[in-house]
């Protein structure tokens, strides 16, 4: 983990600085969660950036903090393969 980010002991929800889970919010490739996950296997992810204050305003007002990933392209995936 990095500073102010603890992983429940469920896995599953992330406090930021202290915040309930609910209030980070989850990005992947640009579509905001419902679900409160970012719903892809960990093999399809190509970068995860975690905001644990100073948010971008592109990512609106949030209380806790915003983790934005973005998958693996199709390119990087043909090039795991081929090494």
């Amino acid at each position: 983990t990095m500073p102010g980010v603890t992983v429940a002991a469920n896995g599953k929800d992330v406090y930021v600085r202290g915040s309930r889970p609910q209030s980070t919010q989850f990005i992947t490739d640009g579509i905001r969660s419902i679900t409160g996950d970012i719903g892809i296997s960990g093999q399809a992810i190509g970068s995860i950036k975690v905001y644990t204050g100073g948010v971008p305003a592109q990512y609106g007002d949030v209380t806790g903090g915003v983790i934005v990933v973005e998958t693996k392209s199709y390119f990087d995936y043909a090039q795991q393969f081929h090494q």
